[in-house]
């Protein structure tokens, strides 16, 4: 899957910045003690002070004592008035009728705080002119810091170049004597989706994470998003991999890579990539695993009971836990609702509503009918609960395909990677053996 915070909650005490100012002010009845024995230490303080020149009359001092002490002693008569007697113990409530106890010695004891020993609190300051604040980071902005830290920790490295004048963010781990094995997230998501199964596969693949162009930390952050840049970036960075080329020096530093094949694995948006690159790159491309994605239309879909059709844009929380709904098992946990109103806030802003925007250029990579041009083999991985994308379209995939298998996960959405990631590793078993000719295989 990245952001500092900033405490934007207001001070419990009145008046802002003031406030712990006056709290300090403000002793409670407890601050005033009995007369307590002589103290060394304290004459030798009030000796220190006389000789600095501190004046300070101590007869005065001595005079305002009988005020003070009659005032705790009103205070203390007035709450003993007025605290409820504690009530008798009964069994199995005995904690509660104590704490109710105690608050009401507490409230009592700060209604009868003396008048005389209290300040009249300072007008609140009038707030400053501030310029408009970012906006806090909602629950999936959290999580996806997350997700990112966990590549970091199971030894993922993390780099970046600049790719048409933006800058390109990706993670490697495996040894380059491995079969490079290339992992592409779908719209709106970011590499730290794949950390569940990426460390797995890194046993025997040099595995590749990239965050798509628009996405995660990858350029451009915002301003309408055509899927030809999304493509062309990723070609571009797929064409130097497979060249071992270093970027900074823009040189070739392994030459053996650049016959090597490489395999390409897409979840929803993803898989259209790689489908894309099969299309017009054959010669790059070892094998493919579409994973609940691939390059031709959805129709809209329906749940039972509403008459609308899905929206990749929820406006509102019950949209937004339609369109969850139908991209999980419903046997899965419910998406808690703060998080369908971080769904709904990032929308507006978000890839998605970017892509939209470029919707002529977005349709025109689709290859509806050409399917069969596609040469190398294809795995297709589906979760069968994805209820956005339609119960027949990896059917419709694999028929029009010339070389593909469908693997099925029972009990698992759009997003295996995150809602059943063992049995995703399952269906990817061929990826975890070193030997490329497994994933070829009939």
């Amino acid at each position: 899957m990245d952001s500092s915070l900033k405490d934007d909650h207001p001070s419990p005490l009145p008046g802002g910045e003031r406030g712990p100012e006056r709290a300090t002010a403000l002793p409670s009845p407890t601050h005033i003690s009995e007369p307590s024995p002589p103290n060394p230490l304290s004459r030798r303080r009030e000796r220190g002070s006389q000789r600095a020149g501190v004046s300070g009359d101590v007869s005065e001092k001595a005079a305002l004592r009988p005020k003070a002490e009659e005032a705790l002693s009103n205070a203390r008569a007035e709450r003993k008035q007025a605290l409820p007697p504690l009530p008798p113990r009964e069994r199995g409530d005995g904690g509660v009728r104590v704490m109710d106890h105690i608050a009401a010695v507490l409230l009592v004891t700060l209604l009868s705080i003396p008048p005389i020993l209290a300040q009249e609190p300072e007008p609140a300051a009038e707030p400053e002119a501030t310029e408009p604040q970012v906006q806090s980071p909602g629950p999936m902005d959290f999580f996806i810091a997350f997700t990112r830290t966990q590549l970091a920790a199971s030894g993922f490295e993390r780099h970046e170049e600049q790719i048409h004048d933006q800058s390109l963010v990706w993670w490697s781990k495996g040894s380059t004597e491995h079969p490079t094995l290339v992992m592409i997230h779908g719209v709106a998501d970011q590499a730290g989706t794949w950390f569940q199964v990426a460390p797995a596969l890194a046993e025997s693949r040099r595995v590749l994470l990239v965050d798509l162009p628009g996405h995660g930390e990858s350029g451009p952050a915002d301003g309408p998003l055509k899927m030809s840049t999304v493509f062309q970036g990723l070609e571009t960075w797929l064409e130097r991999q497979r060249a071992g080329t270093d970027p900074q020096r823009a040189e070739t530093t392994d030459p053996r890579r650049a016959e090597t094949k490489v395999t390409l694995a897409g979840n929803s948006m993803g898989a259209w990539l790689a489908a894309l690159i099969a299309h017009r790159h054959p010669d790059w491309v070892e094998a493919e695993w579409w994973i609940n994605g691939g390059p031709v239309r959805a129709e809209p879909q329906t749940l039972d009971g509403s008459e609308e059709p899905l929206d990749l844009l929820p406006e509102d929380r019950e949209q937004a836990r339609l369109l969850m709904s139908a991209l999980r098992d419903p046997s899965s946990p419910a998406t808690p609702d703060m998080v369908l109103d971080d769904l709904v806030r990032r929308g507006p802003k978000g890839p998605i509503s970017r892509m939209f925007a470029e919707n002529d250029d977005l349709e025109g990579h689709l290859l509806d009918g050409r399917l069969s041009e596609i040469k190398p083999k294809v795995h297709v991985v589906w979760g069968e609960s994805d209820r956005f994308m339609g119960r027949d379209y990896p059917d419709r995939l694999v028929a029009g395909l010339p070389d593909a298998e469908l693997h099925v996960i029972k009990k698992c959405g759009h997003l295996p990677q995150a809602e059943c990631p063992q049995a995703l590793l399952e269906a990817l078993k061929p990826l975890l053996s070193p030997d490329p000719a497994l994933e070829t295989s009939p």
